[in-house]
């Protein structure tokens, strides 16, 4: 029998908990409350379509660019929670998974159509973080992208258990999303490469003494540039 029934499933408290541990520092932790949180019953309250779009996806879309670690991954297991579990009950006319440049068919998957969302997400921060790159520590931080690059790994993990995409329109579009995920993947690690061999010293500005610190220390001595 499921532990769900032997406790308060309903009880939002009990939610908001497991979410809280998607946090944890325990990986056992981390990916047992993501098994739990995906038991939950589908008429749940909190699984609403609007709790998932003004509540859970900025959670999400926040936790992935937190620069501790186990929060961004936390941010991760919230998106691969969705994907699971509420990937029908998203309005996909709230959220934008657009290509520029490029029609995505009409009828698409509900499960591509998120993993190209997240995918947006990536390529949108990779622009600022690069733009932003030693100009504007704020802004820079604010774009992190390591917790999305967590999150569609674990998309695709899930993308071909899906027995919709044995269609052959599906294949195709299966196959294009690699194509466009290889691309930005690449771009990526080609810079971050390039940031490797050109940089001094590797830190991450987690806070803001942090920062000032690093700053000072860029005014005082005459470095090459430093990777933030």
């Amino acid at each position: 029998m499921s532990l769900l029934h032997y406790i308060d499933a309903f009880n939002p408290n009990f939610f908001n908990y497991l979410l809280l541990c998607l946090r944890s520092s325990w990986d056992l932790v981390r990916f047992s409350s993501q098994e739990i949180l995906l038991g939950f019953p589908d008429n749940h309250h909190l699984l609403s379509g609007e709790y998932l779009h003004t509540t859970l996806l900025p959670i999400a879309e926040d936790l992935t660019k937190n620069p501790v670690i186990r929060n961004a991954e936390g941010g991760a297991l919230i998106l691969s929670l969705i994907d699971k579990k509420f990937v029908n009950k998203i309005d996909f006319s709230r959220i934008d998974y657009s290509r520029e440049g490029k029609d995505l068919p009409q009828d698409l998957l509900p499960s591509l159509k998120f993993a190209y969302y997240v995918l947006g997400l990536l390529e949108k921060r990779f622009k600022k973080l690069q733009e932003h790159f030693l100009t504007d520590s704020s802004e820079y931080s604010n774009n992190l992208i390591h917790g999305l690059i967590t999150a569609l790994g674990f998309l695709v993990q899930d993308l071909p258990k899906s027995e919709e995409l044995k269609a052959p329109e599906n294949k195709s579009a299966f196959r294009n999303f690699f194509h466009d995920l290889s691309e930005t993947l690449g771009r990526v690690l080609s810079y971050a490469t390039k940031l490797s061999a050109d940089n001094i010293s590797t830190c991450i500005l987690d806070n803001n003494a942090t920062v000032k610190k690093f700053n000072n220390e860029i005014q005082g001595m005459r470095l090459g540039s430093f990777f933030v």
